[in-house]
């Protein structure tokens, strides 16, 4: 019987079983730090939600906190924007975020489930809407500007502006360089 030949075979075998060893724990080590990495980003959502809402702890009605976005093309942004319900009964609340109309062109869009988003909020419910801005390839370095325009619809139909603007609407501007 050839030793040698038997003695390359267990030599293999003993190898290829402490590279998928290491290959596995590897798996493991990546599959923990990525996972603690996305639910961190889960909490910095909760927190920044937690805060918005905090900001209409004044009575204020409306809030959006950041105002002023920058991103990189191919890349995503994501804000919020607050609502309060002081009419002193429930509505069915829209947030519309509407890009003005500028010399940037349409290189970055509102993507987060749609343009228009609604909710029904009791009296003193308040609510954080989630906007996520993209930006393509192809958009040209510009402050792309967008309206925030929420609006109310009570049962009977009746919809109003709110709050109502007093000639300035909120915006968020997009930068992009």
């Amino acid at each position: 019987m050839n030793k040698k030949g038997i003695e390359i075979s267990i030599n293999f075998v003993i190898m290829l079983i402490l590279a998928l060893a290491v290959f596995f724990g590897g798996l493991a080590i990546a599959k923990n730090f990525f996972g603690k990495a996305s639910s961190l980003g889960q909490e910095l959502n909760t927190k920044t939600q937690s805060e918005i809402i905090s900001l209409l702890d004044d009575g204020s009605p409306l809030a959006v906190p950041i105002q002023r976005i920058e991103i990189d093309r191919n890349k995503y942004a994501t804000t919020g924007v607050g609502v309060y319900n002081v009419l002193g009964k429930p509505a069915n609340f829209t947030v519309e975020i509407t890009p003005v109309d500028n010399d940037c062109g349409e290189g970055v869009s509102v993507i987060d489930f749609s343009k228009r988003q609604t909710i029904e909020l009791k009296n003193t419910e308040k609510h954080v809407f989630r906007a996520t801005f993209y930006a393509s390839s192809d958009a040209k370095a510009c402050k792309y500007m967008f309206n925030v325009i929420v609006n109310a619809v009570y049962p009977n139909g009746t919809s109003l502006q709110y709050p109502p603007y007093k000639g300035n609407v909120p915006k968020i501007i997009v930068v992009l360089d």
